[in-house]
C-alpha cells in the first residue's frame, strides 16, 4: 500500500484553532492566514463527528464565478457528510479588497504567477485541519469543478498529488 508523505508544516507556524460545522453557514473560515495572504474557506464536518475515529478528507474546488457555498448547495454536500461521514475542505478563491477575484478563471491554471501561493493555501489547509481532526491520511480525495477541476489538474503535476489517496 502506499504510504502519505509528511504533512506540510504551516505557514504562519503554529496553526490556528479551526472551527468546523455541519452546514453552510456554520462552517464559514474567515481570516485564515496563508503565505502572505488572507483567505477563508468552509470546513464542512458531519454533525456525528467526535474525534474517536479517522473521517475521510475532501478538498472540493468551486467552479467558475461561484463561491465554496455554491459548491455546498449545487452538490448537497451538508446531507452527504451525514450520510457518508467525511470531512471537506472547500477553499473559496482568492479576492481583492473589493471583493473582485484575483484570478481570471478563480484559480491560477493560466496565470501562473498565482500558483505558488495557491500551494501553500492547500499545504496550510492540509497541515491545520490535520492538526484540529483525526483524518484518515489514507483516505484524502479532491474533487473539482470547472476551473477547480482545471485547477486540481495543475496540483496534481505538483509533488502535493502524493497526498491525495484519488482525485
Amino acid at each position: 500500500g502506499r504510504t502519505p508523505p509528511p504533512l506540510p508544516s504551516y505557514s504562519h507556524g503554529a496553526c490556528p484553532a479551526l472551527v468546523g460545522g455541519a452546514t453552510s453557514s456554520t462552517s464559514v473560515v474567515t481570516g485564515f492566514a496563508s503565505g502572505d495572504q488572507v483567505r477563508s474557506f468552509r470546513l464542512l464536518v458531519p454533525s456525528s463527528y467526535d474525534g474517536t475515529q479517522a473521517y475521510p478528507l475532501m478538498f472540493a474546488w468551486h467552479w467558475l464565478n461561484a463561491e465554496s457555498s455554491s459548491f455546498v448547495s449545487q452538490g448537497e454536500l451538508e446531507t452527504t457528510i451525514e450520510q457518508f461521514p467525511f470531512i471537506i475542505v472547500l477553499p473559496d478563491k482568492l479576492t481583492d479588497d473589493n471583493g473582485n477575484k484575483e484570478y481570471q478563471f478563480d484559480w491560477p491554471f493560466v496565470e501562473s504567477w498565482g500558483a505558488e501561493a495557491e500551494l501553500i493555501f492547500f499545504d496550510d489547509l492540509l497541515a491545520c485541519v490535520n492538526q484540529r481532526f483525526n483524518v484518515d491520511r489514507d483516505r484524502v480525495y479532491g474533487i473539482g469543478v470547472s476551473a477547480g477541476a482545471l485547477w486540481l489538474t495543475y496540483l496534481s503535476t505538483t509533488d502535493r498529488a502524493n497526498h491525495f489517496a484519488a482525485v
